[in-house]
């Protein structure tokens, strides 16, 4: 409510200063309403609908930023465990040989350990239509 009271004052400022002439408050009108209609489905005045994807809830794809240096690897299967995702992304891990418990569940994975924190491991129980690692 506060942004509107702010766009009110701002087009009663420029029809003040305009003086209510048509020529001049024709552009100024049509201005608004154009940016108005455009901004309108990034408020919360907007309608939105969410339509579930296929038949069944979707499964939540999981992110987890794990410290490469933590060795609490039973913590994180476990949440694993509790979590059931779809998808897993671990980032900051260098952690092979910890995960390869996960391929049984998980069969289509991509790594990319790195010793210096920055290795992520993508983990997916739907196929990959095309992967590849890219370093930057």
């Amino acid at each position: 409510m506060e942004r509107f009271s702010s766009f009110v004052q701002i087009v009663l400022l420029g029809l003040s200063w305009l003086d209510f002439h048509p020529i001049s408050f024709s552009p100024l009108l049509a201005t608004s309403l154009l940016n108005g209609s455009l901004l309108l489905k990034y408020t919360p005045l907007y309608p939105t609908s969410r339509k579930p994807v296929g038949n069944h809830a979707s499964k939540p794809f999981t992110i987890l930023n794990v410290y490469q240096d933590n060795t609490n690897y039973q913590k994180f299967l476990d949440l694993v465990t509790q979590i059931n995702p779809d998808l897993i992304l671990t980032s900051d891990t260098g952690w092979d040989q910890a995960l390869e418990s996960l391929h049984k569940d998980y069969p289509y994975h991509l790594k990319a350990p790195l010793d210096n924190t920055y290795g992520m491991h993508l983990f997916s129980r739907l196929p990959f239509l095309k992967s590849k690692i890219h370093f930057l």
